[in-house]
């Protein structure tokens, strides 16, 4: 075994017991985007825009809302004027 340095890991070292890295591994989370390269032309799938803007209309007028990735962040494009 080898050694990691303690900067790169983000678990409290009470929680591990032993780490492995396979021979293979890919962060798959991670994917490079480049702007223009979706095959939807940047525009949103009718099904997945109709969700995202029925979550819109659940926001009320001083709601504090956590905006995680996704469809979240894309219903606040579809706040209604004057909330706040």
């Amino acid at each position: 075994p080898g050694q990691l340095d303690p900067d790169e890991i983000h678990l409290p070292g009470i929680y591990v017991q032993r780490l492995i890295k396979g021979e293979s591994y890919e962060k798959r989370i991670e994917r490079v985007t480049l702007a223009g390269s979706s095959s939807t032309g940047g525009k949103l799938d009718p099904n997945r825009d109709r969700i995202v803007r029925r979550a819109a209309k659940e926001f009320k007028d001083g709601m504090y809302v956590n905006l995680g990735i996704g469809v979240p962040t894309m219903a606040s494009n579809y706040i209604p004027q004057g909330m706040k």
